[in-house]
This record gives structure tokens, C-alpha cells and sequence, in this order.
């Protein structure tokens, strides 16, 4: 992450996709804060794209 400070990216978001979540992070005076965490099948607006809701359920593999 310490690169994509560098560069100026503000937003980040880091998926795991065994664990099914997504945790996203903002860069707030050169540190990365998290600002929101989902898991699951959440539905998840998540920051910058506020007017965008995901439906993190159809992201993940199927279980069994």
C-alpha cells in the first residue's frame, strides 16, 4: 500500500476472496485508515463510488 500512497491513490480496496470480505481504506495525512468493512453477501456502497451499491454475494465462488 505504501506505493499507492505514493502515487496519490486515495481509495483502496483490498478483497479476500476465501474469507469473503472486502475492506476498503481511505488516505488520510499519508496513513491508510480503514474506513469499512464487509463481509459476506452484503450489499455495499462502498467509498468513492457511493452511488454504486454491490452485491458482494454474486462476487464470491459458490460454497459446497
Amino acid at each position: 500500500m505504501p506505493q499507492y500512497a505514493r502515487y496519490g491513490v486515495s481509495h483502496f480496496w483490498l478483497v479476500e476472496p476465501v474469507e469473503h470480505v472486502v475492506e476498503a481504506y481511505l488516505l488520510e495525512a499519508g496513513e491508510w485508515i480503514e474506513t469499512s468493512r464487509y463481509t459476506g453477501a452484503a450489499q455495499a456502497t462502498i467509498p468513492p463510488f457511493y452511488a454504486v451499491s454491490l452485491d458482494l454475494g454474486r462476487l464470491w465462488m459458490p460454497t459446497g
